[in-house]
């Protein structure tokens, strides 16, 4: 029998599964949806299961659990089994924060919200081991010698919004959920530290171009040849450092402008086009980093290739048909793209990526604005591109023409697609 079952919804599964991994660390046994059920499996016979199998029930609080309707019987049953939390089999704990009531708000949970991961890691084991007192190692302070506190009192300043990463390219979308609640304030991008990493070493390289161009595997015989292709290296370096840094330098703008563009959006589609966005820039960078891997080498026989799990990434960022997007899938759950012309006139287009099936049934249908294409392909590219051309409404653009990665177009809304013969 397993000593906890974890029950999360879809949108906290890292903090499911690091608290997984940190009570199997310590010595405890655990049944995870993620690490356990699997391919062809019943998902509500495995759930029944891991709740009658496990000693006890760990549930992972956040705005998405207590709203969620299946959650509610993974944790009901452990409360039956004990009403009163005499044998706390039920084991509540926050990661997000939420107000806990109705059956939830007597149980007394573990608080995780605004810790570090050392602070977490402590709390977590001291609560599931069931310390039945929190009595401190050092005296307490005299209350009476506690300085007044000011008036009028203030509070701290509110952190800066972050949009995270769960991977190189993959977007944390439940990281966005909090930033779009404070209307004045506008999050930032942090990527992911594979992404950062691959950063500094382009720095590193441009601050010591000179010392570190002699694993450059170029005859040093001819000092002319060398220094030749030594310039030319410079330059190449030159050029993507600078194309990384106007990347970089145009994302507060982006995100401010998708912020005002979405408000009146629906919170989802808002979230969505935030997400896009990140994305997009994130594929971005990552294509510009994997330039430099052929001119800018590590010593040693191992050639440096950064992002090795992931695929080259093309020039639009995924794969056109008739080629399946491996990178679509990673990042976007889509394998088929092309490209349409899109904007209020034919005159006035600009040329981005949808799904291929969402791009056909809107070219077939010559449905004009489209919401959900609109907020989740046309607007995230649009301000990822920076184009000088006017953002069209959401309800004032349409596409005109599709093209396929051979460059074959469909203009008329009538015939047949090239790319389907």
């Amino acid at each position: 029998m397993a000593a906890f079952f974890v029950s999360y919804t879809r949108s906290d599964h890292a903090w499911a599964e690091w608290i997984a991994w940190e009570l199997e660390s310590a010595g405890y046994t655990t049944i995870l949806q993620a690490w356990d059920f699997g391919p062809g499996s019943n998902f509500i016979l495995e759930m029944q299961r891991a709740a009658a199998e496990s000693e006890r029930t760990i549930a992972v609080l956040s705005p998405a659990y207590l709203s969620a309707a299946y959650t509610q019987s993974e944790w009901a049953a452990a409360v039956a089994a004990d009403p009163t939390g005499t044998l706390r089999k039920l084991l509540p704990i926050r990661v997000r924060p939420c107000e806990v009531d109705g059956i939830l708000r007597p149980i007394v949970y573990l608080d995780l919200v605004g810790l570090s991961s050392e602070e977490a890691r402590r709390e977590l084991l001291a609560g599931v081991a069931g310390s039945p007192r929190r009595k401190p190692k050092a005296s307490p302070r005299y209350p009476g010698d506690l300085p007044a506190p000011p008036f009028p009192a203030t509070s701290a300043p509110i952190a800066a919004q972050e949009i995270r990463f769960l991977a190189d390219c993959v977007v944390d979308e439940t990281s966005i959920e909090s930033s779009i609640a404070i209307l004045d304030a506008n999050p930032r991008i942090c990527f992911h530290p594979a992404v950062l990493t691959e950063l500094a070493r382009l720095e590193d390289w441009w601050a010591h171009f000179d010392a570190r161009s002699e694993v450059f595997p170029w005859s040093r015989d001819n000092a002319a040849f060398r220094q030749t292709d030594l310039t030319r290296t410079r330059a190449q370096l030159r050029d993507h450092r600078d194309r990384i840094a106007s990347v970089l330098a145009g994302i507060p703008n982006a995100i401010k402008r998708c912020r005002e563009v979405t408000r009146e959006a629906s919170e989802e589609l808002r979230i969505a086009a935030l997400a896009q966005l990140a994305r997009f820039l994130a594929l971005q960078i990552i294509r510009l980093i994997q330039f430099t891997d052929s001119y800018l080498p590590d010593s040693g026989p191992v050639p440096h290739v950064s992002f090795p799990t992931l695929p080259r990434i093309p020039a639009w960022l995924v794969d056109l048909v008739p080629n399946v997007s491996a990178i679509g899938e990673l990042v976007f759950q889509e394998n088929q793209f092309l490209l349409a012309r899109v904007g209020s006139t034919e005159s006035e287009c600009e040329t981005l990526v949808v799904p291929r099936y969402v791009g056909q049934y809107l070219h077939r249908s010559n449905k004009p604005g489209d919401e959900n294409c609109y907020y989740r392909w046309i607007l995230p590219q649009w301000l990822h591109y920076r184009f000088e051309r006017p953002l069209p409404g959401p309800d004032s653009w349409r596409i005109w023409v599709l093209t396929d990665g051979l460059n074959r177009e469909c203009w008329s809304t009538a015939s047949a697609r090239p790319w389907e013969t």
